[in-house]
């Protein structure tokens, strides 16, 4: 399928887009159907796009609005929304096009495949970020300990579903961030991103009534073979994936060696969702989709699975 793409931004950030977004036209996985910027006057098209005046919008025929600043993204996106009506699940970000590898009909598919990513520390909500996606887990902003966070996977939806959070007491994290602990049943979650109890209940019971069940990724990470195995171990889960810093022979495994000068494995696991990073060491689109050959690294013992 070729998506048809209007393109909202025409400055520095669109010159550097420009290589990735004609390599994605040649390949013929999108089609540029206007070009917007309200800086422009008296010109008819840029790079033999057809240049639009923002008011067109409503009657552009388009599949996705592409806005190329990073900078300026949320206000831009504010308006296409507020001003023009564009459904957010149109609203792409241009730094997307800069993921290695990166193929639009791969993020078209994420994108509306509505993925609901679990994890047991920020990955899920930076994956979110990162790609544009609209935050469909109510474990944003968050992280558990292994052995609470296995559990919960074990029977997930009872927990979500049957159980309220609780205060327990306040913790610090390795940062040195006093932040609330709450309970769900018998397992604990650090919310170490707010310290108000009713917002963190809110946020919470707005995300929840977002979740997917249908489309859920479990993400986990650990140098631990035994926490390991009992996370592969884990039914009921369709799509799973456990960072480990080793070669590792387990179906739902990914090897991520650390990186030089991290001091701890979080470190390293976060740079594999960030763009700044370069995506470390994985295919991110077809490991939110499933896919075989999530990973990009090639271990000393062979390719990382």
């Amino acid at each position: 399928m070729k998506y048809k793409i209007a393109v909202w931004g025409l400055g520095g950030a669109y010159a550097r887009l420009l290589p990735s977004l004609l390599r994605q036209v040649e390949r013929g996985e999108i089609e540029v159907v206007g070009v917007i910027d309200k800086a422009f006057q008296g010109i008819t098209s840029l790079d033999g796009y057809r240049l639009c005046d923002a008011h067109e919008l409503p009657d552009l025929d388009f599949d996705y609005l592409l806005i190329s600043s990073h900078r300026f993204f949320d206000e831009i996106a504010a308006e296409a929304m507020g001003e023009y009506g564009v459904q957010r699940e149109k609203i792409v970000p241009g730094r997307v096009f800069f993921i290695p590898g990166f193929e639009f009909g791969l993020y078209a598919r994420v994108k509306e495949s509505r993925i609901s990513i679990v994890s047991n520390n920020c990955w899920g909500g930076v994956v979110s970020n990162a790609l544009g996606l609209q935050g469909l887990s109510p474990f944003k902003n968050a992280y558990m300990r292994r052995p609470d966070y296995l559990r919960l996977l074990a029977d997930i939806r009872r927990y979500c579903e049957t159980c309220e959070l609780e205060y327990v007491r306040d913790d610090v994290d390795a940062r040195g961030v006093q932040h609330p602990v709450m309970r769900l049943g018998d397992v604990e979650i650090h919310f170490n991103h707010d310290t108000d109890h009713d917002k963190i209940r809110s946020d919470w019971a707005r995300r929840l009534a977002r979740m997917n069940w249908n489309n859920m990724l479990a993400s986990f990470y650990t140098n631990n073979p035994d926490f390991e195995q009992r996370f592969n171990a884990i039914e009921g889960l369709a799509t799973k994936v456990c960072f480990v810093p080793y070669a590792s022979e387990y179906l739902h495994s990914v090897s991520l060696p650390m990186k030089p000068g991290h001091i701890d494995q979080f470190e390293t696991v976060l740079e594999s969702a960030q763009l700044n990073c370069g995506f470390y060491g994985i295919n991110l689109l077809q490991l939110l989709l499933g896919e075989s050959g999530a990973s990009r690294l090639t271990l000393s013992g062979g390719l990382a699975s």
